[in-house]
């Protein structure tokens, strides 16, 4: 039985922001939330939040690692890596 590599990592990533609402991510190795104000997902490790009205999803592809998004995009931001509940109660 072959075994599936659920924590893939990809070496780099890309974000290309078109007139402020088209999004292209590259690089994707997890999407946590992609709500219509909020999309986060991971990349190299790392969180990567984006905040903004009407977000829409117009591809996904986790194999590939890439992402689009459509909608009125205000902000990028790195928030650093997850932690899980465990190590920020013993840190």
């Amino acid at each position: 039985m072959a075994e599936i590599d659920t924590k893939k990592r990809f070496t780099e990533h890309k974000i290309l922001l078109d007139n402020g609402n088209k999004l292209e991510i590259t690089g994707v190795e997890n999407v946590e939330v992609a709500i219509h104000s909020q999309f986060v997902c991971v990349v190299r490790g790392e969180r990567l939040e984006i905040l903004g009205h009407n977000l829409e999803v117009t591809n996904l592809n986790i194999d590939t690692g890439c992402v689009a998004l459509s909608g009125e995009v205000k902000s990028i931001n790195y928030v650093g890596e997850k932690k899980s509940l465990f190590r920020r109660i013993f840190k």
